[in-house]
């Protein structure tokens, strides 16, 4: 048994063998074919220079925003986020949910993988922050952003703070980042992380905080609860 046979294996003992299944069509067996011809970077952070960026991919017309931290060396070669093992996982997850992952939008905090999948720097964080900011505007307003680890959660928020394990499960404010942009951040583990630790009780919660993202991003789609939301005092504002 491979490894590939073997993540299968592991994951039809906790999620429905059905959404696994469609989660490995979908990435196409990961492995999947480079997108094509991808544009330079043109912000030339010093370590990371020279690459193409992993733009965000998903429907424009999303309220649900899932935000990674950095592509890997799958999502490096093909041009997509979340192509590889974890995007499986996740893909497999949203599968479990009723979702489809073309129907979300997914992304990353740096569009460029840093050496040896290392945690990418402040400054490269910093580097491509107009890029994803360029990439939320031109969805609803309002999104739901559900960050995946401690670097998308500690971008969003602007402080380092407590990480995912001490805060996930909680919606927390993010208008200081984009008032106008992000109604709600819902913090979750990293695939990455779910699968080195893979049992019941963590893919559990990995999956209750994509159904809760999964809700609140429906419930936006309600001029009405939107508007109560903005006024509730919930946003902040």
């Amino acid at each position: 048994m491979n490894n590939l046979e073997q993540l299968l294996d592991r994951l039809c003992n906790y999620l429905p063998k059905p959404a696994v299944d469609a989660a490995l069509e979908q990435l196409g067996g990961l492995s999947g074919r480079p997108s094509g011809a991808r544009t330079p970077c043109p912000r030339r952070c010093p370590e990371l220079s020279p690459c193409r960026p992993v733009p965000g991919q998903g429907s424009r017309r999303s309220r649900l925003v899932i935000l990674g931290e950095a592509p890997g060396t799958d999502e490096d070669a093909i041009g997509h986020p979340f192509v590889g093992q974890s995007g499986l996982l996740l893909t497999a997850a949203l599968n479990s949910l009723g979702v489809d992952r073309n129907r979300v939008f997914i992304t990353n905090v740096v569009r460029c993988r840093p050496p040896n999948n290392r945690e990418p720097h402040s400054a490269e964080q910093e580097a491509c922050r107009q890029l994803l900011k360029d990439e939320l505007t031109g969805l609803p307003s309002g999104v739901v952003v559900l960050t995946l680890g401690n670097v998308p959660l500690r971008f969003m928020r602007g402080t380092s703070g407590p990480g995912v394990t001490a805060c996930r499960g909680v919606w927390l404010e993010s208008f200081r980042w984009q008032r106008s942009l992000v109604a709600a951040v819902i913090p979750t583990y990293h695939p990455a992380f779910v699968l080195r630790r893979l049992d019941g009780d963590i893919l559990d919660q990995f999956v209750r905080d994509i159904r809760e993202a999964v809700g609140l991003a429906l419930a936006l789609r309600w001029p009405a609860f939107l508007s109560a939301y903005y006024h509730s005092g919930l946003s902040g504002s």
